[in-house]
Order: C-alpha cells, then sequence, then structure tokens
C-alpha cells in the first residue's frame, strides 16, 4: 500500500477520541479508552484523552452550556480578526493576569 493510500483514511489517536466524544459526551475516560479500543483497536491513555478532550470533570459541568460557550467562542475570535494564534496570545495573557 502506498503511503498516499494510507494517509486519506488515516486518523490520530486524538481524532479517535474525539469521534468517540463527539457520540458520547458523557462518557468517562474510562469508557472512551474502552470503546476506542473495541472499535479502533488502539489503545489510547488517560493524559491523551485530556489533552484531547479535557478533564472529564470539567466535561460534564460545562456540557449543558457548551453552545452559549461556542458562540461565544466564535464572537472572541472575530475580535481577535479569526485569528486563532492571536486568540490563543490574549487568552493566556488574561490567565496570567
Amino acid at each position: 500500500m502506498s503511503s498516499n493510500q494510507f494517509q486519506w483514511n488515516f486518523q490520530n489517536k486524538s481524532d479517535l477520541i474525539r469521534t468517540v466524544y463527539k457520540s458520547n459526551p458523557t462518557a468517562t475516560n474510562r469508557m472512551i479508552r474502552e470503546i476506542v479500543k473495541k472499535t479502533f483497536g488502539v489503545d489510547v491513555n488517560s493524559n491523551l484523552i485530556i489533552a484531547a478532550i479535557g478533564r472529564y470533570k470539567t466535561r460534564i459541568t460545562l456540557g449543558s452550556a457548551a453552545t452559549s460557550i461556542v458562540q461565544q467562542a466564535k464572537s472572541y475570535l472575530r475580535l481577535c480578526l479569526d485569528d486563532l494564534e492571536q486568540a490563543i496570545h490574549f487568552l493566556k495573557k488574561a490567565k496570567a493576569a
């Protein structure tokens, strides 16, 4: 198989985690690990799950407000002229202040 054929069908572990999370947003880290292993045959650890979609406690707490948060994030990004790097820069600056 050529590398081009492989790349079009390639998903990294973080993408697999996000796929499982999208279909089951209330899943715990353990559940996500088990589903990724069973469905895709790939082992993922909790650190990668947290890096890809955040801590379980935070996900559950913010779950009901997700739509509102996304709308606010879009507005903020527009304020930063849709420049993601600048938006992140100002968020980090705000956290440090």
